[in-house]
């Protein structure tokens, strides 16, 4: 439930977007940050369904950063 890299590549990628601001650029960003999103719903789901302790371990770990989110 820990998603440091996708935190890390969003990250990334807005701040390349704002330093390079178009709409072209917002536009890859928004549609990037979607997909990451989607990974993130899919792979949830799957880690899920898969693995036993798995929900009770969702519960008590923080999904993006440790202790807040």
């Amino acid at each position: 439930m820990l998603h440091f890299i996708s935190l890390g590549a969003l990250l990334i990628l807005w701040g390349s977007v704002a330093g390079h601001a178009s709409v072209a650029n917002a536009g890859i960003g928004l549609v990037a940050m979607l997909l990451t999103i989607g990974k993130l719903v899919r792979e949830e789901r799957l880690l899920r369904a898969t693995l036993p302790g798995y929900v009770q371990y969702a519960r008590s770990t923080k999904a993006v950063v440790p202790l807040v989110l």
